[in-house]
């Protein structure tokens, strides 16, 4: 276990044993609830990510602050995780428990998402992964079911992208997957199991990265009946220039393969430029998208809503083009679109 991640551990553990872990009071949303295009929701709502204010330099009030203010956020926290990232002795990535620990009594639960890193590997390795690491795989996912009984266990984060770095590889992962679904079921047969996937490399879009991308949401196809949810990561704004530019029938072609509920596991729009200029950015733009989100999905059945982050990471990953889509800046600073989430978290 790395020093970070035990020096972590020790904050959690402090934060676990205080009293003040109720969810801050609402901002006051009532000038903003009425602009809001739904008039209650039956989704949960939320963040991911163990990002504190300040990173990558955080120091211990930064985490407390993290952990105090993760309610505010809504009923649902998100660990994505790299499945072999700092394994416990039960074989359970140590955030894992983490999440649990300093959300207990908070009336926000962890969903755990497992994923694995295509761009990092070599095409042999790709196309190998499941073969060599699939019973180790296996074996995380059903530690975690059996340990925490998640009401939600994703394997796999945005893993078509895997498929579009090795199909041959995205077999072996089918096959695990299924697999690994059974012998979750097993254990905690409450637990809803999906993988997660990225939805504008998935319809041969997402143009601002650069990359070319074929349609391949047949793959969803290829789950038959063990996926629980479709759960999905969604930027729009790779490409669309402005938050009214996305359709309302956004998710039609989703549809068109399965009517498993919906989960977002990741969404936002950025508040300042990114390297793309033609992309309107602002905290009006962040409004504009959540409201126009909220339209898409109005008749949409949604398992959860999710933001990424919750402070603006400022780091050099994806160069930096996510550096500015979170509610809050880096500094902790809340954003105008915050105030329309927290109108959000009153329905």
């Amino acid at each position: 276990m790395n020093r970070i991640v035990l020096a972590l551990l020790g904050v959690a553990l402090a934060f676990a044993g205080c009293d003040s872990k109720e969810p801050a009071p609402l901002l006051d949303p009532d000038p903003l609830v009425d602009e809001l295009p739904i008039e209650a929701r039956s989704f949960s709502i939320g963040t991911a990510g163990f990002v504190p204010r300040n990173w990558p330099n955080p120091v211990e009030d930064d985490w407390q602050d993290l952990f105090a203010r993760l309610p505010d956020y809504g009923e649902r926290f998100g660990v994505h995780v790299a499945w072999d990232a700092d394994l416990t002795a039960e074989h359970i990535p140590t955030q894992v428990d983490l999440a649990y620990t300093v959300t207990a009594g908070t009336g926000t639960v962890p969903y755990i998402a497992l994923g694995f890193e295509p761009d990092a590997m070599t095409q042999q390795e790709a196309d190998t992964y499941f073969e060599v690491n699939g019973d180790a795989f296996r074996e995380v996912a059903v530690a975690i079911a059996a340990t925490h009984r998640p009401e939600i266990l994703l394997l796999g984060v945005e893993s078509n992208r895997y498929f579009e770095k090795s199909e041959q590889g995205y077999e072996d992962f089918i096959a695990v997957y299924a697999e690994a679904y059974d012998a979750i079921k097993a254990v905690s047969p409450g637990t809803l199991v999906a993988t997660n996937l990225q939805y504008e490399t998935m319809i041969g879009a997402a143009f601002l990265t650069g990359e070319p991308h074929e349609e391949h949401l047949y793959l969803i196809e290829r789950f038959g009946e063990r996926l629980d949810l479709i759960t999905i990561t969604t930027y729009p704004w790779l490409d669309f220039n402005r938050p009214a530019d996305v359709p309302v029938n956004y998710f039609d072609a989703l549809r068109a393969y399965t009517d498993r509920p919906l989960m977002i596991t990741e969404t936002g729009w950025p508040s300042e430029e990114i390297a793309a200029p033609m992309v309107e950015t602002s905290e009006q733009a962040q409004i504009d998208y959540l409201l126009r989100l909220l339209t898409i999905t109005r008749d949409e059945s949604v398992e959860a809503l999710i933001w990424v982050f919750p402070h603006d990471p400022n780091t050099e990953a994806a160069s930096g083009v996510f550096n500015h889509v979170s509610l809050r800046e880096n500094d902790g600073t809340a954003k105008s679109a915050y105030a329309y989430w927290q109108a959000l978290r009153s329905l």
